[in-house]
């Protein structure tokens, strides 16, 4: 868990003020719809009354004890602590946080569509898929050089903007790096988790998130999750016996040139000096280039 060491409330543009389910801290925001539920932790997707403003707001979940209401306080600050210390363009705005009340929450900015609206309709061709990928890494690299991993990269926490831009969004696992915290605890889905944090057999580390990522492009490149829809269990038993390799990526249809990248990140957890978020960001760069190219000869 992230050290309390910021402002127990910061509101940038925001009173304190809410509606439609939302405690009283936060009628300021007319709640446009549940986005996603994560044990402990409510997520709504609000328009600030005042100024339009599309917003995430998280709050910690009504009628919980005290143990659980400990950690979901926890997974706020972790929100807060980025909002505090990182800036990036890669990274959604932390915009607001409220730490002392009955039910703490956090507000980022909520830039566009979640990838995972465009994955429940479609698959992404190669250029999107690898030019999104870039741009992740390059906020996971900026949460690196803070001392941080994000936790719970997967497509409902990428958001595309209308542009075409992505960048990474909710930090409620994000942890310091090499210390174990809060998301060795609890998290929100298995089936982005790389083999060696299913195992829990080494500290928080940015490979983790890479390897998240990887199988983020996979998805994006052949629309299914690698191991295929089975229950979390089957699915856990499969990512810690199973290696995700060059054939893996041909059976399900995935291009050579996508196929190298993705074997480097899914090995990322194995040879961590070789795959770093700068190597991996300079051979997609290099991909990007290439495209253009071929774009113009032809």
């Amino acid at each position: 868990m992230l050290e309390p060491d910021h402002p127990e409330s910061v509101q940038t543009g925001f009173r304190a003020a809410s509606n439609d389910g939302c405690q009283e801290d936060l009628a300021e925001f007319e709640i446009l719809s549940r986005i996603d539920s994560i044990p402990l932790v409510e997520i709504f997707q609000a328009r600030n009354r005042d100024s339009g403003q599309i917003c995430f707001v998280k709050r910690v979940a009504d009628g919980l004890d005290t143990e659980q209401r400990s950690i979901a306080c926890a997974l706020i600050q972790n929100e807060a602590r980025v909002g505090r210390i990182v800036e990036s363009g890669f990274l959604s705005n932390v915009l607001a946080w409220e730490l002392g009340v009955d039910r703490p929450y956090s507000v980022t900015e909520c830039r566009g569509a979640m990838l995972q609206d465009r994955l429940d309709s479609d698959t992404c061709s190669d250029d999107d898929a690898i030019w999104w990928t870039r741009q992740c890494l390059q906020g996971i690299r900026d949460l690196e050089r803070q001392g941080l991993r994000h936790g719970d990269i997967r497509p409902q926490n990428i958001v595309i903007d209308h542009a075409g831009n992505a960048s990474l969004t909710s930090f409620l696992f994000c942890d310091q790096l090499n210390s174990p915290g809060i998301s060795q605890l609890l998290t929100a889905r298995v089936e982005y988790m790389s083999p060696q944090r299913l195992r829990a057999d080494e500290q928080p580390s940015t490979n983790d998130d890479i390897y998240s990522l990887g199988i983020v492009l996979f998805q994006m490149l052949s629309g299914q999750l690698p191991f295929g829809s089975v229950g979390p269990w089957r699915y856990l038993q499969s990512a810690v016996q199973s290696e995700l390799n060059t054939e893996t990526m041909i059976n399900a249809g995935i291009s050579p040139r996508a196929s190298d990248v993705l074997c480097r990140m899914f090995s990322s957890t194995e040879c961590p000096q070789a795959n770093s978020c700068d190597d991996l960001i300079h051979e997609l760069i290099g991909l990007e280039l290439e495209s253009m190219s071929n774009r113009y000869a032809a």
